[in-house]
């Protein structure tokens, strides 16, 4: 996480009587955030909950492809021009 930049966090589940719940976690204007998570921009105060263990950084649908996808693109072979004859 990066101060300034836009992450989504969710709030870390726990156990409670038995049932995975939840950590009700409070944003930065008070509001409760989703326990679905939410896109927030990282400030200091995301960063502290993060730190303590409230909430988890989530990757995005993007991220995620994009992470997938990095082997693929690291692995594809550029053809030299040099040694690639016309026509092929």
């Amino acid at each position: 996480m990066i101060l300034g930049e836009r992450v989504t966090v969710r709030p870390v589940r726990e156990e409670q009587d038995g049932k995975d719940v939840a950590r009700r976690v409070r944003k930065e204007d008070g509001a409760v955030l989703a326990e679905t998570g939410e896109t927030v921009i990282a400030t200091s105060y995301w960063l502290r909950r993060l730190k303590d263990g409230d909430v988890e950084e989530v990757a995005t649908a993007a991220e995620v492809v994009a992470e997938q996808l990095q082997p693929i693109v690291e692995k594809e072979v550029v053809a030299d021009p040099k040694t690639t004859k016309k026509g092929q």
